[in-house]
């Protein structure tokens, strides 16, 4: 009975999240009711589940301690040989850089090449009172490389201020 209902229900998924009809999506919904008819009567398969139900936990713990990222999780941590932070000379202006990532600069634009004011009033008052590179482009497809830096890097850092801290 119950493995019944699973293939019901198997064929409703399948067809919800696949664009697969007929005997293909019969098909899969009876491998699904056959495999919980061997999960209902045999043990091992309930014993194989019980012993991985931390493995979520520990492929989050790796991720977040074992990889790049981790350095966006933990406290930074101060090298030995990094000196005194750098202190500016003076009094700098208000910096603001804009970069639209993946964002084509033809929908800005009307037919006379200037930005479209009926369709984007905000982004044509920002060009007016701003200083617009509009042939500017990132050095980099990669978009942490093309952002933070603006050089080729020497080798793959994680995104962030404390793998970029003279460029932030």
């Amino acid at each position: 009975m119950a493995v019944g209902l699973v293939t019901l229900v198997a064929i409703q998924v399948a067809k919800r999240l696949t664009g697969l009809r007929g005997p293909v999506v019969v098909a899969i919904a009876v491998v699904v009711g056959a495999l919980a008819a061997v999960y209902a009567r045999a043990s091992w398969p309930r014993l194989l589940l019980r012993y991985l139900t931390p493995a979520p936990l520990v492929f989050a713990l790796v991720f977040l301690l074992l990889s790049p990222s981790s350095r966006l999780v933990l406290p930074a941590r101060a090298e030995a040989s990094a000196g005194p932070a750098p202190t500016a000379a003076g009094r700098q202006p208000p910096l603001v850089m804009i970069l639209f990532d993946e964002f084509p600069l033809s929908s800005l634009l009307d037919h006379t090449g200037r930005i479209d004011r009926r369709v984007y009033p905000n982004f044509a008052a920002l060009a007016d009172q701003a200083t617009w590179y509009r042939n500017a482009t990132g050095v980099a497809g990669y978009t942490p490389w093309a952002m933070l830096t603006g050089r080729y890097p020497a080798k793959v850092k994680a995104p962030s201020y404390t793998e970029y801290p003279t460029t932030c």
